[in-house]
């Protein structure tokens, strides 16, 4: 058995199939697939800061955080690049009982899914109900937001207690301390408080919508291995590669060693978000200080 991870930047398909590979004695017995939503226009609620020149700038009739057409026709060509890749394991028809598409309880991940969806499985002859209309229905699935411990795992108090614990360490201080100057910059221009990570992935996701709403970027699909396999992997060595970092039981629950009602603690998702945000941070503050240099 050989498992295949596909990884184009959250949102889940779960593709159970037994077709014959064209690699001779292998047949691919499962495949994920996890991908971001589309490129959206700024979130007001959260990106924001008082000197945007921008602030007051109407997307209508996209409300804010939605899609753009440009970010619906990128979702809509991962689905057309899946079918291409994998036709011969899909088959031509569309089975619910084979396909597990799974989103967060967001609108744009939620129609993100849809129009991947639409790529990946166009009608056959057997399905075509409309032939004015080259589209399906697909069932989709997602989790209530907080308790979404896969993909948005907000409130997960021990995630957040983990990601705390690092943001007291050494060199999580040194990092942040490095660039202390961009964020003192960062504040006086934005006039808002720029002084922590998640403060900067804000505003380094609006700035980034405001220009890629613009200019784009272009599709391509990276082929992600894993450190010490080739790009198919048999399932046995995947499960020894990864043995130190699989969560138990508990972990993937989320479970506290005592229970409590207390719906304050914030888990995973801002969490899993914050530690995106972390990576961000360091590529956008390098990106300000080499600006401020000029």
């Amino acid at each position: 058995m050989f498992l295949i991870i596909l990884t184009i930047f959250p949102i889940c398909l779960t593709i159970s199939s037994h077709a014959a590979s064209v690699i001779p004695d292998m047949e691919l017995q499962l495949l994920h697939v996890v991908f971001r939503h589309g490129d959206k226009v700024p979130h007001r609620e959260i990106q924001n800061y008082p000197n945007d020149p921008h602030r007051d700038h109407s997307y209508y009739p996209m409300g804010s955080g939605d899609l753009t057409n440009q970010g619906k026709m990128r979702e809509y060509k991962i689905g057309t690049m899946l079918r291409e890749r994998y036709d011969q394991y899909f088959g031509p028809d569309y089975w619910p009982a084979k396909i597990y598409a799974r989103s967060t309880d967001v609108p744009r991940t939620q129609m993100s899914l849809q129009l991947v969806l639409a790529g990946l499985f166009p009608p056959s002859e057997k399905q075509t109900w409309n032939p004015h209309l080259p589209w399906i229905p697909t069932s989709t699935f997602f989790v209530p937001y907080k308790t979404d411990n896969l993909l948005f795992p907000h409130y997960c108090y021990r995630y957040k207690e983990e990601y705390q614990r690092f943001l007291q360490q050494d060199n999580a201080k040194k990092i942040i301390n490095k660039y202390k100057n961009v964020l003192d910059y960062l504040t006086d221009h934005t006039g808002k408080l720029v002084n922590s990570t998640e403060s900067a992935g804000h505003l380094y996701n609006l700035l980034k919508e405001e220009v890629l709403l613009w200019t784009g970027v272009t599709e391509q699909l990276i082929v992600q291995t894993i450190p010490g396999c080739a790009e198919t992997c048999p399932f046995e060595k995947f499960l020894d590669i990864v043995k130190d970092v699989l969560p138990n039981d508990d972990e993937y629950y989320c479970r506290r060693d005592k229970t409590t009602e207390d719906f304050a603690h914030q888990s995973s998702a801002a969490c899993t978000t914050e530690s995106w945000w972390h990576i961000n941070l360091i590529v956008f503050l390098a990106f300000t200080l080499k600006f401020m240099q000029k």
